[in-house]
């Protein structure tokens, strides 16, 4: 007969085992499916895994097995960015499905150049300054977003002022500047100083000054 194992494993033991290759030898199903041979030389999974290639790579096999688990690490991490990459891709200048998007970081500064701006954009956005065409001499835009810059100054947005009182109300369908619509030349406005118990139409924005 043969003899008893004098301590055989008990549950808690052979548990504490299996949470060990866990550990060391992390998702080897997925590395076989999903990695080996697509990203990686599959000569090195053979070697790791297998014993097979190693003396064509110079590599043991426990040296192939850590190659690999390093590189499926990375590749594992470039499709998982991590949390401040995520935020990133939050903010600058963001063009998707036909959107433009510009956005500043909180308690930062966005600093635009017109040559920055996809080419459908460019001559479109109006910034502080920029002049209307009224009944009366030209108004301008008085008031913008300060965290994004255009050329040095702030983006107008629809809902901002105008110097001679008015309000931007016609702005942007897909340029918008920290979520809000910005303002455009050709948007109008209207103008509460004008004659009237109503707000009238103020006019078209014509043009940036710088």
């Amino acid at each position: 007969m043969r003899k008893l194992l004098k301590n055989p494993l008990t549950p808690i033991a052979l548990f504490a085992l299996i949470i060990l290759a866990i550990l060391f030898f992390p998702g080897q199903s997925d590395i076989k499916n999903n990695f080996c041979g697509i990203h990686i030389d599959y000569r090195y999974c053979k070697c790791a895994f297998h014993n097979e290639y190693c003396e064509s790579l110079g590599m043991s096999k426990s040296e192939a097995n850590s190659f690999v688990q390093e590189e499926y690490e990375k590749w594992k991490d470039s499709l998982n960015p991590t949390e401040s990459e995520e935020e990133d891709e939050k903010y600058g200048i963001i063009e998707k499905d036909g959107n433009l998007y510009l956005n500043s970081k909180p308690g930062e500064v966005l600093e635009i150049k017109t040559k920055d701006l996809p080419n459908w954009a460019r001559e479109k956005i109006a910034t502080v300054g920029a002049e209307i065409m009224v009944g009366g001499p030209l108004d301008q835009i008085a008031e913008g977003d300060s965290n994004v810059l255009l050329d040095g100054l702030p983006i107008a947005r629809v809902g901002d002022e105008t110097v001679q009182g008015g309000v931007i109300t016609v702005g942007s369908e897909n340029i918008f500047v920290n979520g809000k619509p910005v303002a455009i030349i050709g948007g109008m406005t209207t103008n509460s100083q004008l004659t009237g118990t109503v707000p009238h139409i103020g006019g078209p924005i014509i043009n940036n000054v710088n």
